[in-house]
C-alpha cells in the first residue's frame, strides 16, 4: 500500500515536468500553422490587376534635425485602405489582427529609429474597405547635401514602402484627405514650409532584383541663419576688423603693429577652436567654412604687411614707402574682404 501511494506521488510530481514540452509545442505548431496561414492568402485582385492602396501621412510634429547623424526627428501617423471583397460582411466595422488579413507589408523605408504606439489592427466595414492606422515616432535618415551650410534647404521625406510587392502587384496612391501636418512643430532653428509634396516612383531592390512600391511624402525645411551670423560671422568680422588697426599705427612702432597682429591671429585661431562645437562635422567646406578660411587669410595677410612695413620703415629712405603701403591697405583690404564675404554667401 505505501508502495502504491509513493508511486502516485511520484507521477503527480513528474506530470507537470512531461506535459510542458507538449503544450509548447503545440503553441509552435499553431504559431507556424498561423504565419503559413497568412502567407497562403492572396491579393483580394486577380493576376496583372495591381491592388489599389491609398496611404496617407499626417505629421503631428518634427522636432530636430541631426547634422552630424544625417537624421530628423518626427512623429507621424500613417492611414492605408484598400478593399478586400472576401471581408465584406453585413456587420458595419470590425477589428481584425492585420496578420490575419491580406496587407500590402508597408515599411518605412528611411526609417532609423522609429517606435510603433499602436497594434496592428485594421478596420473592416461591411464593404470590404480595410483601413488600417499606425502611429510612429522616432528618427528618419536624411541625406543631407550641406554645401550651403548655414543658408541650406532641405528636403525631409518619409517613405511609404512595400518590400513585397511590386508595382505590378500593389498600386499606392496618395489619400490627400488624410495626409497633411500639425500647425506648428517643435523644431527650433528651422523653417517647414506649409506646403509639402509627394511623389510616387518605383524602386529597384537589388536584393531581390525587382522593383518595389513607394510613395514619398515630403517636406521642405530651411535652416535659420541668424544664429549662426551673431555666433560665428559677426564675430569673426570683428576680429577681421581688428586686424586692421594695425594699419592706422605709425610704421615705425614695430613693436605695437606685431602685437596687434599676432593676438588677432591667435585670437582668430582661439574662436575657430570654439566654433567646431556649433558646426557640422564634414568632410568638405561650406560657406561658412570658405568664409572663415578666407578671413583667416586676410588676418594673416594683414600681420604679413606688418613685418614688410615694419623692415621698410627702419631706413629713412623708405619710411615714405611704409607709410604709403600702409594707407592703400586701409582701401583694398575693406574691399577685398567685402568682395569675398559677397561671393561666399551670395555668388558660390
Amino acid at each position: 500500500m505505501r508502495s502504491l501511494v509513493f508511486i502516485i506521488m511520484i507521477l503527480l510530481i513528474t506530470a507537470p515536468g512531461f506535459a510542458q514540452p507538449t503544450l509548447e509545442a503545440s503553441k509552435k505548431t499553431a504559431f507556424v500553422k498561423e504565419i503559413e496561414l497568412n502567407q497562403a492568402v492572396s491579393r483580394p485582385d486577380p493576376e496583372g490587376v495591381p491592388t489599389k492602396v491609398s496611404v496617407g501621412v499626417y505629421v503631428i510634429d518634427i522636432s530636430k534635425i541631426h547634422d552630424a547623424e544625417q537624421t530628423f526627428t518626427a512623429d507621424f501617423v500613417v492611414v492605408m485602405q484598400w478593399k478586400d471583397r472576401r471581408l465584406g460582411k453585413n456587420e458595419k466595422v470590425r477589428t481584425l489582427y492585420l496578420i490575419n488579413v491580406w496587407h500590402p507589408y508597408m515599411q518605412i523605408k528611411n526609417q532609423n529609429n522609429l517606435k510603433k504606439h499602436w497594434g496592428d489592427m485594421v478596420e473592416v466595414d461591411k464593404n470590404g474597405i480595410v483601413t488600417y492606422r499606425q502611429r510612429f515616432s522616432g528618427d528618419l535618415s536624411l541625406p543631407l547635401n550641406l554645401k550651403d551650410f548655414p543658408f541650406d534647404k532641405h528636403t525631409l521625406s518619409i517613405i511609404v514602402a512595400s518590400f513585397r510587392y511590386s508595382p505590378e502587384d500593389v498600386a499606392f496612391e496618395v489619400d490627400t484627405n488624410r495626409s497633411g501636418r500639425g500647425e506648428t512643430f517643435s523644431i527650433a532653428g528651422w523653417s517647414i514650409d506649409d506646403d509639402g509634396d509627394t511623389r510616387i516612383r518605383p524602386y529597384y531592390f537589388a536584393p531581390q532584383a525587382r522593383n518595389i512600391s513607394q510613395v514619398f511624402f515630403e517636406y521642405f525645411a530651411s535652416r535659420h541663419f541668424g544664429y549662426y551670423f551673431w555666433r560665428a560671422i559677426f564675430p569673426m568680422m570683428i576680429i577681421v576688423f581688428m586686424s586692421w588697426s594695425v594699419f592706422w599705427i605709425s610704421p615705425n612702432q614695430m613693436g605695437a603693429q606685431i602685437a596687434v597682429a599676432s593676438t588677432t591671429i591667435l585670437t582668430l585661431f582661439a574662436f575657430k577652436f570654439s566654433l567646431s562645437e556649433y558646426l557640422p562635422n564634414i568632410s568638405y567646406l561650406t560657406r561658412l567654412d570658405l568664409f572663415i578660411t578666407a578671413a583667416t587669410i586676410m588676418s594673416f595677410l594683414a600681420f604679413t604687411e606688418v613685418i614688410l612695413t615694419s623692415n621698410l620703415a627702419v631706413k629713412d629712405e623708405t619710411f615714405d614707402l611704409a607709410f604709403k603701403i600702409d594707407r592703400c591697405c586701409r582701401w583694398i583690404f575693406p574691399i577685398a574682404f567685402a568682395l569675398i564675404t559677397v561671393f561666399c554667401f551670395w555668388i558660390l
